[in-house]
């Protein structure tokens, strides 16, 4: 579990980062590390998918490490969605 907190952590850390980074180039930073968690679950969830299922280690471990609130099947309906 601390494993999964220090991830936690450096994920908030690149969010940050680019808020900071947007913010210097006189962009409009607000909620940019949402933003960052959100595409990271994106990329993991498709990741998670690879082989063919989704299991449920899988959507817990992604919910918490970008705080988000997803099941195998919210998973599953996402990426068909989004092809």
């Amino acid at each position: 579990m601390a494993t999964n907190n220090k991830l936690k952590e450096l994920v908030g850390s690149i969010g940050k980062t680019v808020e900071c980074a947007a913010s210097a180039l006189g962009l409009d930073e607000s909620d940019l590390s949402n933003a960052v968690k959100c595409e990271l679950g994106m990329f993991m969830m498709y990741l998670s998918a690879s082989d063919g299922e989704i299991k449920w280690s899988e959507a817990s471990f992604i919910s918490d490490l970008c705080d988000l609130n997803l099941t195998p099947q919210t998973i599953g309906d996402f990426i068909r969605d989004k092809n």
